[in-house]
């Protein structure tokens, strides 16, 4: 079982101008990021978009998004059922558009960053596209986030991915912690 954290641009022009703008405030070349999980047949993505999180065919999802980078792991054998069941439980979660206004506003006034840094604007009852990455990665990589889930951009997200790259430590953590 393999999982890749892809970052992506969109295809379609109206999600176009806010991809760009996502790409100028965080500072990066994409403005999405989704989940691949490859297992038997064909791989799925998981993905965060409005208005819910949704599971798709990768072939679909290449119909509707550009790659530009991906980043990849092999799930050990004792995880495989709990990364499958931990992603499937995140499809029909409502997308948080307030938290990307928030995450817009935190890079415009940075200072607002230092105030609400430790802020959660809606726990895991929302969320973004990199929330999802975040999630999963404090999940079964033990990742402790320095903000909270809400806030974490896409910046943030390449920089968790190149962190783990080569370096990852797969391990279960308990949803009650």
């Amino acid at each position: 079982m393999t999982i890749r954290f892809l970052f992506a641009n969109p295809l379609v022009w109206y999600k176009k101008a806010g991809n760009f703008l996502l790409q100028i405030g965080e500072q990066v070349p994409f403005g999405h990021f989704a989940i691949e999980l490859e297992t038997y047949g064909e791989p799925k993505v998981y993905e965060s978009l409005f208005p819910k999180s949704q599971k798709v065919n990768r072939l679909e999802w290449n119909k509707h998004y550009t790659l530009v980078k991906s980043y990849e792991w092999q799930v050990p054998e004792h995880l495989r059922f709990q990364v499958l069941e931990w992603l499937e439980k995140q499809v029909g979660i409502r997308y948080a558009i307030e938290q990307i206004f928030f995450i817009g506003l935190t890079i415009i006034f940075g200072w607002l960053n230092l105030i609400f840094n430790k802020l959660v604007l809606n726990g895991n009852k929302a969320m973004v596209c990199t929330e999802l990455g975040s999630r999963f990665a404090e999940k079964f990589w033990g990742f402790i986030p320095t903000e909270s889930h809400d806030k974490i951009g896409l910046q943030d997200m390449e920089v968790l991915s190149l962190r783990y790259e080569n370096n990852v430590k797969w391990q279960l953590k308990d949803e009650g912690k």
